[in-house]
């Protein structure tokens, strides 16, 4: 099982942004609720969790009292045992990063932090109203290194308005310095009701990269992270070998996760259930001590939560097999023969292709080292012969590959 809490505060709010977040200057009690709703969900927790991971909004907003006031809450009041989880991941603005948080943050168990970087040109973090500069990451990141931390990532966003592809590379090889061990490359998606969507309507928004040369900014900047010695273990995910993000794999690899906090999602066994994006509602839901109001709950068929879970699968390039998938998934065993023709079909096509997970190579980089499969690794490689994964083509189209397992 996997944690996650959503911290709903931001210092002001990003225009392509479409997470669900506050801008309010305080916290308040916040701290303290996400065990009051962990009280009331505990089916929810039938273990302690594996993995933590505090997302926003700006996580680092909660300052080091209110950081260690949550976790000490969710430890006392909710009787969570966090020592066990093997990675605690934290999302940091490098604007709000401070050495006391990071203090507070060590001294709690994180292990892992993700800095929300988005650039490192400074003109650009201005247009995309992004409220640090490229020192600041520089700065967050230093910071991060001389409390001991080891894995940091970043996350960066492709294809932003007016951004060239020489700035792009400009802004791989400034990320590259840094020596992070994980960088997310996420390409902007215009957000329904953000001002990025308003601006696009009216043709304000600034020259975007076409469809086809998004897909070759991609694929450059693929082989730039390759050739460094990153893997790109998921759709916008790289990683060098072994520090992959495991709270997300164990997402892909349809693993049972609870969110807690206003517009936090859960998967557990049928039950898919995301919270209202509504801090007022969920604080006086938890003052009644009742649950917070559910924006999605629903209860799947057997067939429906094992498709899901299957097309998770495919968004990693350790890919799944059908097979073992029905092993962990006996609602699966109908659909194994259909999956695999239908994969040999996008095989066909150049989009999908069969392995070996013995050797489990990257996409045929040579100058990687074999993978490792992390503690998480969900099957027993001694006893599979081929498993299916995406090629990066695929990965390129894999919206419209996924439907095929809908």
């Amino acid at each position: 099982m996997h944690l996650y809490l959503h911290i709903p505060f931001c210092a002001s709010k990003c225009p392509y942004c479409g997470f669900y977040s506050v801008v309010r200057d305080g916290i308040g009690d916040y701290a303290r609720l996400p065990a009051i709703e962990a009280q009331l969900r505990p089916a929810d927790f039938p273990n302690a969790p594996n993995t933590i991971y505090f997302g926003g909004g700006t996580p680092s907003l909660l300052g080091p009292d209110g950081f260690e006031a949550l976790v000490a809450s969710l430890r006392e009041d909710a009787g969570i045992s966090l020592e066990e989880a093997t990675e605690w991941t934290v999302e940091l603005n490098p604007a709000s990063t401070t050495p006391e948080l990071l203090r507070a943050m060590r001294r709690a168990g994180v292990n892992r932090l993700s800095i929300g970087a988005q650039s490192l040109c400074d003109a650009t973090l201005v247009r995309i109203g992004r409220i640090h500069d490229a020192d600041a990451v520089r700065r967050g990141f230093s910071l991060a290194r001389a409390e001991g931390f080891d894995d940091i990532g970043l996350d960066l966003i492709a294809n932003l308005p007016g951004v060239s592809v020489h700035e792009w590379r400009e802004t791989i090889s400034d990320a590259l310095r840094l020596k992070p061990v994980h960088i997310s490359v996420y390409s902007l998606i215009i957000e329904e009701g953000t001002p990025f969507a308003s601006a696009a309507d009216k043709g304000t928004l600034g020259q975007r990269l076409d469809d086809d040369a998004e897909m070759d900014l991609l694929s450059e900047t693929e082989d730039l992270l390759s050739s460094e010695g990153f893997v790109r273990y998921e759709i916008s995910n790289y990683a060098l070998p072994d520090r992959e993000c495991r709270h997300n794999l164990g997402v892909w690899r349809g693993e049972d996760y609870t969110g807690l906090g206003p517009a936090a999602s859960s998967r557990n066994g049928l039950v898919r259930r995301t919270n209202a994006p509504d801090l007022d509602g969920y604080r006086k839901a938890l003052a009644k001590r009742t649950l917070p109001p559910a924006a999605e709950l629903d209860t799947l068929t057997p067939d429906e939560d094992a498709k899901e879970r299957f097309i998770y699968g495919l968004r990693t390039w350790e890919g799944v097999s059908p097979q073992e998938f029905a092993m962990r998934h006996p609602a699966a065993k109908p659909f194994v023969a259909e999956w695999e023709n239908r994969l040999a079909v996008l095989s066909s096509l150049g989009l999908a292709e069969p392995f070996n997970p013995s050797t489990f190579q990257p996409f045929n980089l040579s100058t990687l080292q074999p993978f490792t499969p992390s503690p998480l690794q969900p099957f027993n490689s001694s006893t599979l012969t081929s498993r299916w994964r995406l090629t990066p083509r695929g990965f390129e189209v894999c919206d419209s590959v996924l439907t095929e397992f809908a």
